[in-house]
């Protein structure tokens, strides 16, 4: 998917197209995976907020990567080189960083129950 883009963004003329739409179609198939899990996790409030709140990021951030690259590199041409660069930017602190953050943040809110009692900090001092 994503090397299709970049190739559909380096080739000149409506060839650049069929690249475009081979990526997106390659894009289908991680939707209906992030769908299907979502279904499958649905039952567990274990998992269901964060998980819930990282495919939503992921499934709006990475839907907007083509956006960026028809007002880009397609014809329309809206998007300057500086407006893409930083459009992709902001989308991959997005992507990356927000969706890490909250998969890290579930991980310190979890509780388990099989772990030893914590000693106050006061005792190690």
């Amino acid at each position: 998917m994503i090397v299709a883009g970049l190739i559909g963004s380096l080739v000149c003329g409506r060839e650049r197209w069929v690249f475009f739409a081979f990526a997106m179609l390659a894009f289908l198939p991680i939707l209906y995976f992030l769908r299907d899990v979502l279904k499958r996790v649905r039952n567990s409030q274990y998992f269901l907020a964060s998980f819930k709140r990282a495919v939503t990021i992921t499934i709006i951030t990475w839907s907007l990567y083509p956006l960026v690259w028809i007002l880009a590199d397609g014809a329309t041409n809206v998007l300057c080189a500086r407006g893409e660069s930083i459009f992709y930017t902001v989308l991959d602190v997005i992507a990356k960083t927000v969706f890490g953050f909250i998969l890290v943040q579930h991980n310190a809110n979890v509780h388990y129950e099989n772990e030893p009692a914590k000693k106050d900090v006061s005792s190690f001092l």
